[in-house]
């Protein structure tokens, strides 16, 4: 059978701006096994750098423009979106995400393929998460 989970019953961290929708704390018994979110990221917001090693994602850009960064940052690929855009990170892709705008959120929905915890996506941080 199907399953509604309503916005209220979603959980968003207020600092980071991001809210797990479809996920083993909100859905149990996730089948195959993902992880569905959504972003609001504050103006300026950069992620941490971070990897998953359990996990790929594929992100759908709804609203504002974000710069993605890929790989070590000697070799560190730059990709710039804009509303509407797709984007896939690989399993195990060091990556970031910063919104370009000082005064507007941006929105991203992201599907984490092969976990529906977020505590066993493999999350390995490069860098400590940002302010």
């Amino acid at each position: 059978m199907a399953t509604l989970l309503k916005k209220e019953h979603a959980q968003r961290n207020p600092k980071t701006g991001l809210e797990l929708g479809i996920c083993s704390a909100t859905i149990p018994n996730v089948d195959p096994p993902f992880t569905l979110a959504h972003n609001i990221m504050p103006p300026g917001y950069r992620s941490s750098t971070h990897s998953h090693t359990k996990v790929c994602r594929g992100t759908y850009v709804a609203k504002g423009r974000i710069r993605f960064f890929f790989g070590p940052a000697d070799k560190q690929q730059v990709i710039d979106t804009e509303a509407g855009d797709y984007i896939y990170t690989p399993v195990g892709e060091i990556h970031s995400q910063l919104n370009l705008s000082d005064t507007e959120t941006a929105e991203y929905t992201s599907t984490y393929v092969g976990a529906s915890d977020r505590n066993q996506l493999g999350t390995i941080f490069v860098d400590p998460p940002q302010k």
